[in-house]
């Protein structure tokens, strides 16, 4: 049978152009057998417009060119009982929907009641919340809020399904009205937990800043707080206000409030760290004690003092009076450097520890590779039942990677197949083995839709892997149009 896959003209614009061009009937019955199949198998949707108009041209044809062969009129014949099939089931599933929709509505209603009515869902969790304020309320305003929206994405969800769903227009509507009488009834209510979440952040604001701060914004009621914990506690604010649904003017007005505390604390903080620096200049005085702990540690491994036993204690209780010098980062990085240099020496056996791990890891990707190999000769090889055997025994054996199983699965379904059609070879069975093919060559494109960017060997994997699946489908197809033929 004709499908839309040997046709240059996949719309029924393209269709009637190709038509007006073709001059014998013969050719004229072929494009309209085609475009005919094309409409009914081309997507989940049959496209039934489509197929009318290509089975009036067909007819016209035929009763230009009565002498068609027979398998033509067969084929006219089988395509429009396939029409009224597809049709009266495409019927029953839209009618089904329907039913289901309603029923849909029925049970959204009355979760809408229930929420009119002052029924609470559960609250919401925050993920962060500072240590001070009403979370109890936030929380609670936020979780009404989110069950309200999720009630409207719902119904929008299923507005849109109606949409694009297969049924009669005048059906849609009626659904669709349903759909709007119910958004419209809920959306007062959300606008009205949206201000009140909104409030709730802000008085929750508001107390961080009368806590800390005082009228002026620019000076802290308290210095016993650290900097740090303060500012913590303002992006967790922020971070708070990104994660509610605050409204527009809410969000505007937290972040006029805290950006003032912000900047007074960084004013503060640029003044702590000048302290800091006097500070630091005095410690350079330190230098040379803290080379002569350095010598010390390094006398001691000399004289074996500090051995693999104790190096670990000795080195801890040494960066422990390191750190009491208030170093900088950079100096200290120096001194752990000249202590693990120190103890370089020391470190063999745990070295040689390391490397035997290595060893036993590489040896383990061997022993893999190794199965890869043996895989990729039994899945290329001859087609025989005890190759499909090993080959099968391998794969559940291995975890492959998504490049490995995209080189290996079509060739072992490619040696599959032929095992299969020797044990068992009918009709029917090579129906099922199309469609499975099929559903592979589908499930291979969406994975080749996820590579994006890759390179030129993960393309060429890719192609070869679609075209080997394309293989085992001409075979298939070839099988199943004998047996057609044979039967005819």
């Amino acid at each position: 049978m004709l499908t839309g896959e040997n046709l240059s003209c996949q719309t029924i614009e393209a269709f009637l152009a190709k038509l007006s061009e073709s001059a014998s009937p013969e050719e004229k019955l072929t494009l309209s057998l085609g475009f005919m199949s094309y409409s009914l198998f081309k997507d989940k949707v049959p496209y039934f417009k489509g197929f009318w108009q290509a089975k009036e041209k067909a007819f016209e044809a035929l009763k230009i060119w009565p002498e068609a062969p027979p398998v033509i009129w067969a084929q006219y014949k089988e395509l429009c009982n396939e029409f009224h099939r597809v049709k009266m089931a495409v019927d029953n599933i839209a009618s089904s929907t329907a039913e289901h929709i309603e029923l849909s509505l029925q049970g959204f209603e009355a979760l809408i009641d229930k929420l009119l009515q002052g029924e609470e869902p559960a609250p919401y969790s925050l993920k962060h919340f500072p240590g001070f304020g009403n979370r109890t309320a936030l929380e609670k305003a936020h979780g009404a809020f989110l069950a309200v929206h999720g009630l409207i994405e719902q119904l929008s969800a299923l507005r849109q399904e109606i949409l694009t769903g297969a049924m009669k227009m005048r059906l849609k509507n009626r659904l669709i009205a349903g759909v709007n009488v119910l958004i419209e009834k809920i959306l007062p209510l959300r606008k009205k937990l949206k201000n009140e979440v909104s409030s709730c952040f802000l008085r929750l604001v508001d107390d961080f800043i009368h806590a800390h701060f005082d009228e002026t914004l620019k000076a802290l009621r308290s210095t016993r707080i650290p900097f740090i914990q303060l500012q913590k506690e303002i992006k967790i604010l922020q971070a708070i206000a990104k994660e509610l649904s605050l409204t527009g003017d809410g969000f505007k007005k937290s972040r006029a409030l805290l950006t003032p505390c912000w900047h007074t604390l960084s004013t503060l903080h640029d003044q702590y760290k000048k302290k800091q620096l006097a500070a630091k200049i005095a410690q350079e005085n330190l230098k040379k004690e803290l080379d002569s702990k350095i010598d010390s540690f390094r006398q001691a491994v000399s004289n074996q003092s500090v051995n693999a036993s104790n190096k670990e204690d000795k080195k801890r209780s040494l960066i422990g009076n390191l750190k009491t010098l208030d170093l900088s980062r950079d100096e200290m990085g120096r001194c752990l450097g000249e202590i693990n240099k120190i103890l370089e020496p020391l470190d063999t056996e745990e070295e040689n520890a390391r490397s035997l791990v290595i060893k036993l890891s590489t040896d383990k990707e061997a022993a893999r590779d190794s199965k890869i190999d043996k895989l990729r000769q039994l899945i290329e090889g001859r087609s025989s039942k005890k190759a499909f055997l090993e080959a099968t025994e391998i794969l559940q054996t291995l975890k492959l990677t998504l490049q490995e199983r995209i080189e290996m699965e079509p060739r072992y379904l490619y040696l599959k197949d032929g095992i299969d059609r020797k044990e068992s070879n009918s009709l029917e069975d090579e129906r099922t083995r199309r469609k499975t093919i099929l559903h592979a060559i589908d499930e291979l494109k969406k994975i080749g839709t996820t590579f994006g960017g890759a390179d030129f060997g993960q393309a060429l994997l890719y192609n070869q892997a679609l075209q080997k699946h394309k293989e085992r489908l001409l075979k298939s197809e070839l099988l199943i149009q004998t047996w057609e033929e044979s039967e005819l």
